[in-house]
């Protein structure tokens, strides 16, 4: 007989019937990971929402038309990461890139980072964030890109880049 320090089966049962349960909300988190499928042009100095349309995972089918929604029932602690690279079209001329995430369609942003390179421009940059935000049903969060050059021709962000995201934990 094992010693169970007077822990009663049924116990031992509960505890596995709620451990299995944590185990299935993580199975069931929403994740998703999202590419550029081709460049998107950026004018110069200002900030456009990327078309990200290439899905790589969507676990909870929450990302659609560039944008993850929090689906009905989902509310909590969501982390967000984008690596976006950033092309002036010409050597030297890249004297910012920068990645914002937007929610719910605001032109304020809720997280992001700017390089600046304005005493030594160069052509490619990539730029890198993540956030970890609380967030509700229907919150959206989208992300913009913002190029600006020597020569005000603006740029694009090259194919590839990507926007992902998970749920870390309920409400």
């Amino acid at each position: 007989q094992v010693p169970t320090g007077g822990i009663t089966a049924d116990a031992i049962d509960a505890t596995l019937v709620a451990d299995d349960a944590i185990r299935q909300e993580h199975v069931d988190a929403h994740a998703f990971q999202v590419t550029l499928g081709s460049n998107d042009t950026i004018s110069n100095d200002t900030y456009t929402k990327l078309d990200f349309g290439t899905e790589v995972v969507d676990t909870g089918s929450a990302f659609a038309s560039g944008k993850f929604t929090v689906p009905s029932n989902e509310n909590g602690l969501y982390m967000f990461t984008c690596s976006i690279v950033t092309d002036s079209d010409s050597n030297s001329n890249l004297t910012s890139g920068a990645a914002q995430f937007r929610k719910n369609g605001s032109t304020q942003s809720v997280g992001g980072v700017e390089t600046i390179f304005s005493s030594n421009p160069v052509r490619y940059a990539t730029v890198t964030s993540t956030m970890i935000i609380s967030l509700v049903a229907t919150d959206f969060i989208e992300v913009f890109a913002h190029i600006k050059s020597e020569d005000s021709s603006g740029g694009r962000v090259l194919s590839g880049s990507s926007f992902g995201g998970l749920k870390l934990a309920g409400a």
